[in-house]
């Protein structure tokens, strides 16, 4: 099963192995989720590309690594990870429990997560996990903006006892906030970049939240 802190690579860019040696270093372990927009699965495991070195170094470190899979290409993107020797997907844009059924009939022993926004539904979620977005004013710039909705939006999702991701604008202050509101953990991207000495300090406060933060009332 995943850990409580999911990294997730950045749209562009170089990537650099930092987040791994900080994982070591700190001793607090991450997933790692393995995007760029509009890459198909193959191009986001090509030998060759920009994430090629973190995924090396992620699967040396023993780091649980995903791949994010269109859902409208669910059986390639699950065939694609499942033999690259990935622990599994995560479904972008509200897929829907349908598809979270076959993929996992598709490969049982692989962890399925899925992106959501809006309300969830009433139904027993099939996924092992959730990432709801943005729930703060997301860091990192993307090709359309993204409107931020808050604890209160995220507060539907963890009652309804869904293990659950925040994402959004993700940072040591922001994160005893979700925590509190019932969040299993919180994902990010520029939350995790920089120097190996940052991300370590900021995955050890992380880590920190998840134990300790869950006492803390929600702010208004």
């Amino acid at each position: 099963m995943t850990p409580p802190l999911l990294a997730i690579t950045p749209p562009a860019g170089p990537v650099s192995t930092s987040l791994v040696e900080a994982s070591i270093r700190s001793g607090v372990p991450v997933a790692v989720l393995l995007r760029e927009p509009g890459a198909s699965p193959q191009g986001l495991l090509d030998p060759r590309g920009r994430l090629a070195a973190l995924r090396r170094a992620a699967a040396d470190a023993g780091l649980c690594v995903l791949l994010s899979v269109d859902p409208a290409r669910a059986e390639d993107g699950v065939a694609a990870a499942c033999d690259a020797g990935l622990h599994g997907v995560q479904l972008r844009g509200d897929a829907s429990p349908d598809v979270v059924r076959r993929v996992r009939q598709a490969w049982p022993g692989g962890v399925v997560g899925r992106s959501v926004h809006g309300a969830p539904g009433s139904e027993p979620e099939p996924a092992d996990y959730v990432v709801f977005a943005p729930v703060f004013p997301p860091k990192t710039p993307a090709a359309f903006e993204k409107r931020a909705v808050g604890i209160e939006a995220l507060a539907p999702w963890t009652a309804s006892g869904r293990r659950v991701y925040a994402l959004g604008g993700i940072s040591v202050e922001t994160a005893p906030a979700c925590i509190a509101a019932g969040a299993f953990g919180v994902a990010g991207i520029s939350t995790f970049l920089g120097s190996v000495d940052a991300v370590a300090d900021t995955l050890a406060a992380l880590a920190a939240v998840v134990a300790h933060a869950r006492h803390v009332p929600p702010r208004d």
